[in-house]
């Protein structure tokens, strides 16, 4: 019979000990930007994506590559995420989350290729993507999905809601 290693607190501990884990500033932009550039109807899709992506990485999913990086960084004994770590999960983390659209699928695009090739071009798109002045750069998710709705402001409402985002998701 199997024995439990972990109990539920452990998870638990676990889990906000990888929330907690630092990320920097650029690097959270670098995700934002690659989620953008994923996406194929932004003004700052990668080439690629317009032709071959039917839906790109919604913010969500780049708040799963923030995550995974951050546990990626703890479990090789770093205090903090750097460029590696997100290069790292990048795969297992959007893979799956980025659909192709039927030139993609009937030319065999491959999704890995086609998301590295995305995220190594990051600094081609990086100096378009410009935040609306109501939303701070911190808060990566939010202006990233003013740009992909195409808003040139966007309020945020305050409440509990944006708290519980801002600290446990980014």
């Amino acid at each position: 019979a199997a024995q439990a290693c972990l109990t539920a607190q452990d998870i638990l501990a676990a889990q906000e000990l990888v929330r907690a884990v630092p990320i920097a500033e650029h690097v959270r932009d670098v995700i934002a930007h690659f989620a953008v550039a994923t996406q194929p109807h932004s003004a700052h899709a990668h080439e690629a994506a317009r032709r071959f992506i039917r839906f790109g990485l919604s913010p969500r999913g780049a708040q799963s590559l923030v995550i995974a990086a951050k546990a990626h960084a703890l479990l090789q004994g770093k205090y903090n995420v750097g460029y590696e770590d997100v290069e790292a999960v990048l795969l297992p983390a959007t893979r799956h989350r980025i659909q192709l659209n039927f030139e993609g699928r009937a030319q065999a695009t491959g999704i890995d290729q086609l998301v590295r090739d995305i995220f190594e071009n990051w600094n081609t798109y990086k100096s378009l993507l410009t935040y609306p002045d109501e939303v701070a750069t911190t808060d990566v998710v939010y202006a990233m999905a003013a740009v992909i709705m195409g808003t040139e402001r966007v309020t945020l409402p305050a409440g509990p809601s944006i708290v519980h985002m801002k600290k446990h998701m980014i």
